[in-house]
């Protein structure tokens, strides 16, 4: 079959169902909740078996399976605790853990294929994440459709985000390699005018360190002279990723009292316009508008965003006693889904 052709072994294969299965048996578990004797309200599994079942086929400690479920564990200054959750939470730590771990195995099958052809040098700088080595790889493109709603969320910056890459590869092809291939090779033609969206870009995805090591070690990048030229003056920057990534880590925060004012003093200029990101809006004639609301100008069009959910919908809601279950695994390919480097990184 197509996996023996790959070079998959039967040992492999067998895992794959194994792990596909036991996320099934996962999404079957069924919670409820409790009055703990301190009066609190907590999650406590309905029936044991299906998680069992699946701890069974992940090769992983049932306990640790069914104890990261409902609880979390907590380190104080005195003792680590383990502080049982909420039927709300447990449900969504469950669905992020089959998330994650189907994410992984998906990884792990791309980057199986990738494998192929590659000497073994090749592939142990390529799990480095030494671009040079990828050559051809198989990947996947999901092309979204532009959204502009009423309201307008995280969901809609992640994928207007993935649009904006769209369109700066379509520009970069079309365009500027184009364009450089024709100066190159002295051919004459006519320059066209172009929208680019490299400082929206900038503004939503900034990493100053990765920044400064773009094109290196690859052909495949291709910077704007304007662009190289204006890397220098945005040292210490960051995009708006960044800025949700770091917000996330750090205690008491909200989307209004801290990651809108911080977005706001990065984006936003001196309050009447002087300074701000060209492609960063927060001119709104409200109190409630302007400490909920901000605006990013799409090469499609401004989106104005609503901040609520962001900081909750940005973090990794898995309870680490599940990770760790899954890093422990009896089955060597069961044991790195949650240590490899994932097919959706840089370069990819």
């Amino acid at each position: 079959g197509a996996a023996d052709k790959l070079g998959f072994s039967k040992d492999e294969v067998r895992q794959i169902e194994e792990v596909l299965a036991a996320l099934l048996h996962l999404s079957n578990a069924e919670f409820d909740s409790e009055t703990t004797a301190h009066g609190d309200d907590c999650a406590r599994l309905v029936d044991p078996c299906s998680v069992d079942y699946a701890a069974y086929l992940l090769g992983v400690d049932r306990q640790m399976v069914k104890g990261g479920l409902i609880a979390i564990h907590v380190k104080t200054a005195r003792d680590d605790l383990m502080t049982r959750m909420s039927l709300a939470n447990a449900i969504e730590n469950r669905d992020a853990f089959v998330s994650a771990v189907y994410a992984g195995l998906f990884d792990w099958i791309v980057n199986r294929i990738n494998a192929v052809g590659r000497s073994a040098d090749e592939q142990a700088r390529a799990a480095e994440g030494d671009a040079s080595t990828l050559g051809k790889f198989i990947g996947v493109l999901d092309i979204f459709g532009f959204e502009i709603f009423q309201t307008n969320s995280f969901e809609q910056l992640c994928i207007n985000f993935a649009n904006e890459k769209l369109q700066r590869n379509f520009t970069m092809t079309t365009f500027q390699a184009e364009e450089g291939l024709y100066t190159q090779e002295a051919i004459d033609f006519e320059h066209i005018e172009y929208v680019d969206n490299q400082p929206v870009l900038d503004l939503l995805d900034f990493d100053p360190k990765r920044a400064g090591k773009a094109g290196q070690g690859s052909t495949m990048v291709v910077i704007s002279s304007e662009h190289a030229a204006g890397l220098a003056a945005k040292a210490g920057k960051r995009g708006i990723i960044q800025i949700i990534d770091e917000e996330v880590r750090l205690p008491k925060v909200s989307d209004r009292g801290t990651l809108l004012p911080k977005m706001n003093a990065a984006f936003g200029g001196d309050g009447a316009g002087k300074g701000a990101h060209p492609a960063y809006g927060t001119d709104y004639r409200t109190r409630e508008a302007q400490e909920s609301l901000f605006t990013v100008k799409h090469y499609a069009g401004d989106v104005v965003y609503v901040i609520d959910g962001f900081l909750e919908k940005s973090m990794e809601n898995i309870s680490a006693e599940l990770v760790a279950a899954v890093k422990q695994s009896s089955k060597p390919l069961i044991a790195t889904l949650f240590t490899q480097s994932s097919s959706r990184g840089e370069g990819a």
